[in-house]
């Protein structure tokens, strides 16, 4: 185990990331949160966890660029920081931003799927028909109808 930079930058770079690893927890809640109402499309908990996520990630971030000088000061100082205690957090941390990464890209996965749905329902309901050529069994352009609008308010 090497104990270089131990004293208070060590115990700073520990506290650091205990805090980054709690931030990292809230924005892992709020992914969650954030997946059961795109289920169930509840806009305003989005919103309201939406504003709660942003916060976190800007926490998650200060702290990080807050251990990033640190490490790099105990660095230019001839210690490594990575004793038992720090790797374990690392690995936390790691395993934290892995788990966030997961879930946010089914949330977007959900927010896209919903979101063609959303495109096509309103391009049918106005009657649109999309710029793709319909060809013939030969290959021929086939013709074109002219669009029906189904609805023209909402």
């Amino acid at each position: 185990m090497n104990n270089a930079g131990a004293g208070p930058a060590r115990a700073e770079l520990l506290a650091l990331l205990d805090q980054q690893i709690a931030a990292m927890d809230v924005v892992l809640s709020c992914l969650k949160i954030e997946r059961d109402a795109l289920e169930s499309r509840d806009v305003d908990q989005l919103v309201e966890i939406t504003e709660q996520k942003n916060a976190s990630l800007i926490a998650v971030n200060r702290i990080d660029q807050q251990r990033r000088t640190l490490t790099s000061d105990a660095e230019n100082a001839g210690g490594d920081g990575h004793d038992a205690d720090m790797v374990q957090r690392k690995q936390r941390l790691g395993s934290l931003v892995e788990a966030c990464r997961e879930i946010n890209d089914a949330n977007g996965s959900m927010i896209r799927t919903q979101s063609r749905r959303v495109d096509n329902t309103l391009r049918f309901l106005r009657g649109d028909r999309g710029d793709a050529v319909v060809y013939g069994p030969k290959g021929e352009p086939g013709q074109r109808t002219n669009p029906q609008t189904l609805l023209t308010s909402v």
